[in-house]
């Protein structure tokens, strides 16, 4: 009976991350327009973004009475930002500048010269509401790429604030460890006392 039980909750795990692994993956195809190029880690648009550009490779098939070519397009922008987001990786190398976190999704690019929005509140939910509305904006001429930004949108808020959760749990543990250590550091010293 234990067994099973792992195994189901195994299973809803790698069902969970092959989820996260998907909307990840559509997301990165839409922050290399919403993000400056020379931010990115220099390991964040690997994987699963070639994942999304297969899904959006593959997904005018399911509209096979629409013509593909806006997809098509969009493919090769998201090419092309992504190029130009591996160049922006290598100038800032070559500049012997900062190096952000590895797997850092970039920084937003600025609404306005002075934007008082926090970051994780422009990537969670403002970011998500412009590709919403992107979608819904081109969903007259192109079906098939509105429902693609629509699905991106959700997989970009879903992506972030799962990136916020795990961020705030790591630092929760890392709290803990410190009163642990300050707590048994604390014995330790009476336990000398005592001797």
């Amino acid at each position: 009976m234990q067994q099973q039980t792992d195994s189901k909750g195994g299973d809803l795990g790698q069902a969970l991350n092959w989820f996260l692994l998907i909307c990840r993956a559509l997301a990165s195809t839409v922050e290399v327009f919403l993000h400056m190029s020379s931010t990115f880690g220099c390991r964040y648009l690997g994987g699963q973004t070639a994942i999304g550009l297969l899904v959006i490779f593959f997904w005018p098939l399911g509209w096979r009475d629409e013509d593909p070519r806006p997809m098509v397009c969009f493919l090769i922008a998201v090419l092309i930002m992504c190029a130009c987001a591996a160049t922006g990786i290598r100038w800032r190398r070559a500049r012997g500048l900062k190096e952000p976190h590895s797997r850092y999704s970039g920084t937003p690019r600025p609404l306005f010269k002075r934007s008082v929005i926090p970051e994780r509140t422009m990537k969670r939910i403002v970011e998500p509401v412009m590709v919403g509305l992107a979608g819904c904006a081109v969903a007259q001429f192109s079906p098939s790429l509105s429902w693609y930004l629509l699905f991106a949108a959700l997989g970009l808020a879903i992506s972030v604030s799962e990136s916020d959760f795990m961020a705030r749990r790591r630092a929760m543990d890392v709290n803990d460890a410190l009163m642990e250590q300050r707590d048994m550091s604390e014995r330790a010293r009476a336990f000398r006392q005592r001797r």
